[in-house]
């Protein structure tokens, strides 16, 4: 009833604050003339993300308890916190090593993530030829051609 609307009002609130944290936290680990050690960052990530995490199950509990209809309303919530999470690491990033991503993050959730960024990716010759993101920027790759040197 009220109260469990209450409840997850609440913990909607809390997930907002934690995300605004999250891009905070990140904000000034990038940009701020504050030195703040990677040490610090990552344990203040983790621990935010750890919350978001949290508020996630809880919420999906919430649903799961009460309703099978509110379950797709979790599991969409699901994606998108996974999918700002993996935003958020991708964005502390200056190289992304596809091989680390494979091995720690579940496939489906780089899947949906791709799915959510990427609107087409063009193939020629065997090597992509462009990739156009969801955003309508599009990236041209251009090849260098083999000397015979």
């Amino acid at each position: 009833g009220k109260s469990i609307h209450l409840e997850l009002a609440k913990l909607d609130k809390d997930k907002i604050k934690f995300e605004r944290a999250l891009t905070r936290l990140q904000e000034l680990y990038l940009y701020s003339d504050d030195v703040m050690s990677e040490k610090d960052y990552i344990l203040s990530k983790n621990k935010i993300i750890e919350n978001l995490e949290h508020i996630a199950t809880s919420i999906e509990q919430y649903h799961s308890e009460n309703t099978n209809v509110i379950q797709l309303d979790s599991v969409s919530f699901l994606k998108k916190a996974n999918n700002f999470m993996m935003t958020n690491e991708l964005l502390g990033k200056e190289f992304i090593d596809a091989k680390e991503i494979d091995m720690t993050i579940d496939r489906s959730i780089v899947k949906d993530f791709l799915d959510l960024v990427i609107d087409k990716i063009d193939i020629e010759n065997g090597k992509v030829k462009n990739i156009k993101f969801n955003n309508s920027v599009t990236c041209n790759f251009i090849y260098k051609k083999k000397s015979n040197f």
